[in-house]
């Protein structure tokens, strides 16, 4: 006779043991309007909004206004290069193979409210983002108000008129406190696929109950 369904105790015992995993959004190509209202990303449940009702409860990122201006909510703490008080601290384009942990150096917020909001990001610096170049965001945040830490990376492009931009893709650690590194073009390239095999599997076992 086949059994179908684990007892509880072996699934804990799978659980306690699976290994550490990147958890990527797969490709999104999101495009960023040129308006105030600009359009808003959980990192960790990959919703899309425009107005999410619980931006002070959840992990949004809003690189509004054509990418002048990127804030996110206090549950999610980009790296930034620069701390230039009153909030308005320089969100850093990252290089690949930069490690994101503890150690790294996260925005505090506006006047300590956790609110975060970068308008220096662009420019010459290689720590800033060009127009018309695809660069990365890294992060600390939290899924829910209180909940464990975790770290992730967004791709994100400005366009070369500066008028609108495209957030790529994301992805994260799926261990809290395990550090997360900013990801070589090849490195994406095994994310994607271990995505779609992921979807393939999950799509053959639907099927194959019915």
């Amino acid at each position: 006779m086949r059994h179908f369904f684990l007892t509880p105790l072996i699934l804990m015992l799978l659980a306690a043991t699976a290994p550490a995993a990147v958890i990527y959004s797969g490709p999104q190509n999101i495009a960023i309007p040129f308006d105030l209202d600009g359009v808003y990303v959980n990192v960790f449940t990959n919703a899309v909004s425009y107005a999410p009702g619980d931006y002070d409860t959840a992990p949004w990122i809003n690189p509004f206004y054509g990418g002048a201006c990127i804030a996110t909510s206090p549950l999610i703490r980009p790296v930034v290069t620069t701390m230039l008080g009153e909030g308005d601290d320089r969100i850093a384009n990252l290089s690949y193979g930069t490690i994101v942990n503890h150690l790294s150096t996260f925005t505090v917020g506006f006047a300590g409210s956790g609110y975060n909001v970068s308008e220096t990001h662009v420019g010459p610096a290689l720590s800033q983002f060009q127009l018309g170049t695809q660069g990365y965001i890294a992060y600390e945040f939290e899924p829910t108000v209180g909940g464990p830490s975790y770290f992730g990376v967004m791709r994100i492009t400005i366009a070369n008129d500066g008028l609108n931009a495209i957030i790529h893709d994301w992805s994260y650690e799926n261990i809290p406190g395990m550090a997360a590194a900013v990801p070589e073009p090849s490195r994406l390239l095994l994310l994607l696929a271990g995505s779609l095999t992921f979807t393939s599997r999950r799509r053959w076992a639907v099927t194959a109950v019915h």
